[in-house]
């Protein structure tokens, strides 16, 4: 017999999103006061719910994964189309220096990495990896593994370091204007290394699976045919409403198309996103009330999904602690000391340098995807993720406290227009 007032699935739906986005958004608010990312306040409310043991009647983070999975692939999309390759033409006689930020703490990843591997470790041996009854070697799968870790401890979160230099009003200065620059390249260099990564190694189907032709075509429609297809439609799109449906559905077919053809859903809606016209008005109105609504409802249920999964108490050990401190510094030194020589080269002071390697190691939502996409498809293993995303946190916060101190003893020059 059928109950009105049974609590059934929906419920729990609605009782466990009431929940997620209530802590969220206290926390939130808690971090925007003392000007903190809101990435950590998601990550700390998933770890807050993970020990308030909740009755499963009643909660359930996984009856919502699917919404922070839309949220994640429409934001990058939003990523994608935001990224703005003008501005790094116009500055590329500067790319060998920016390249240094990335090099310095991705060659210290990678041979830390490898000393890890190399030695045996137990909790490492035959757990971070996934596909040891592939056809793969373990050679490949030990240098993916370096690979992906050089990659995390290298890495700047282009989209969590615009908002933070827009928040301080540093967007327009010598050294923001620097930051972005590498951001971006970082990012680029990013979704190309992790695109061969991906092209690798899938769950369940690696390269003993992989269709070249398929993967081929793929490129061959998003790059050549899709642009053009844009080109013609969008512009006959005349309502709003059209154009939101539009960019909804294209995100999610190129994200689908992508992982059919071995990559991961998150390449394909970046991908849908650097090809949007970026200049259409109606994208651009629509791109800000989608990262409203992203921002406010979607990517908190992400952000808790990856603190639930971090199982921080259980992974906490002396092992796992000093992996932590030897991670963090690798990767906040390699950060600092290359964007030092960044900043001597481009003729910064010793404090406007510093304030360039504060900026740089903010890591935020991209090293959260690159860490869920790593456990995912079987790179990393749990402890390996909590550890990655511990020194994530650690960094982000570090970085943003340096940089609003240095924010107010240095009077930063703005750029000559």
């Amino acid at each position: 017999m059928l109950l009105i007032n049974e609590f059934d699935s929906i419920d729990k739906l609605f009782f466990t999103l009431g929940i997620v986005l209530t802590l969220t958004n206290l926390i939130y608010r808690l971090m925007a006061k003392f000007g903190r990312p809101l990435v950590l306040g998601g990550i700390t409310a998933g770890v807050i719910i993970q020990h308030l043991n909740l009755p499963t009647k009643y909660f359930d983070i996984h009856a919502i994964s699917g919404l922070g999975q839309m949220g994640i692939v429409m934001f990058m999309m939003l990523v994608g189309n935001q990224l703005n390759f003008k501005n790094l033409l116009i500055r590329k006689r500067y790319m060998p220096i920016t390249l240094i930020n990335m090099l310095i703490p991705f060659i210290l990843g990678f041979i830390f990495a490898g000393l890890l591997v190399h030695n045996h470790l137990p909790w490492l041996n035959g757990q971070f990896l996934s596909f040891y009854n592939t056809s793969i070697t373990d050679s490949h799968l030990n240098l993916m593994f370096e690979i992906f870790v050089g990659l995390a401890v290298s890495m700047t979160a282009f989209p969590v370091l615009s908002m933070f230099l827009k928040h301080t009003h540093l967007v327009n200065t010598n050294v923001g204007s620097l930051a972005l620059l590498c951001g971006f390249v970082d990012e680029i260099f990013l979704w190309v290394i992790l695109g061969v990564i991906l092209i690798s190694s899938q769950q369940n189907e690696i390269i003993s699976s992989f269709a070249p032709i398929d993967f081929i075509a793929y490129l061959i429609f998003i790059i050549g045919i899709a642009p053009k297809l844009l080109t013609y439609v969008v512009p006959r799109i005349k309502r709003e409403s059209t154009m939101l449906g539009f960019l909804i559905i294209g995100c999610f077919a190129s994200a689908a198309l992508a992982d059919s053809v071995n990559l991961h859903q998150i390449f394909g809606a970046f991908l849908f996103g650097l090809i949007l016209p970026r200049n259409n008005e109606m994208i651009v109105g629509l791109r800000k009330n989608l990262f409203l609504l992203i921002n406010t409802i979607l990517l908190p249920i992400y952000f808790v999904e990856t603190g639930v999964a971090a199982n921080i108490v259980i992974s906490f050990n002396y092992t796992t602690i000093l992996m932590i401190v030897i991670f963090t510094l690798i990767a906040l030194i390699g950060k600092f000391g290359g964007s030092f020589i960044t900043g001597k080269f481009m003729g910064m002071s010793n404090n406007e340098s510093t304030m360039l390697g504060s900026l740089l190691n903010m890591r935020g939502i991209i090293e959260i995807i690159l860490l869920n996409v790593g456990l995912d498809i079987g790179i990393i293993n749990n402890k390996i993720y909590t550890i990655l995303l511990t020194m994530a946190m650690i960094c982000t916060f570090f970085a943003t406290s340096l940089s609003l101190y240095l924010r107010k003893k240095l009077a930063l020059s703005k750029i000559q227009e």
